[in-house]
């Protein structure tokens, strides 16, 4: 996975952890009315523990870590790690999305730092052979692990 596909997969796994739900509009069918017989239905049905059809902050946690683990090949103790950092990631996301001391600004700042702060923490999780195959943007894990350790 490239520095770049990691670094925008994160964003958008943090700004629809909290994102509010819209349902879109259902695409009208030239063909058939909707209930008529042979006609498809309009929207798959919603999932277990899924709101209005999209993935729970838990279910997109659980495929991250499924994700992770496939590709880094990790073991259960970091698969777990994983988890908590990730749910942590989350919970500072929601935190700062429902301050209402926060300018906008100031908002979309604090929500960008948490990727390279998140990165550095898992980056602290892997062993050296994981850590060669970890791609998220080099500055941002060499910058959050220094500060990281610094403190």
């Amino acid at each position: 996975m490239s520095p770049r596909a990691w670094a925008m997969g994160m964003t958008l796994i943090m700004l629809a952890s909290t994102a509010p739900a819209q349902q879109p509009a259902p695409p009208a069918s030239p063909q058939a009315a909707p209930g008529a017989p042979g006609s498809a239905p309009s929207a798959a049905p919603a999932r277990p523990g899924s709101r209005n059809g999209h993935l729970t902050a838990q279910d997109r946690i659980e495929q991250r870590v499924g994700a992770m683990a496939k590709a880094l090949k990790l073991n259960g103790d970091q698969q777990r790690e994983l988890r908590i950092i990730l749910m942590d990631q989350v919970e500072q996301v929601q935190k700062i999305r429902n301050d209402p001391s926060m300018a906008p600004e100031d908002r979309i700042g604090a929500l960008r730092a948490l990727n390279p702060k998140t990165s550095g923490r898992i980056y602290d999780i892997l062993d050296e052979e994981q850590r060669k195959k970890y791609s998220p943007p080099p500055a941002q894990v060499l910058g959050a692990h220094s500060a990281a350790t610094a403190n």
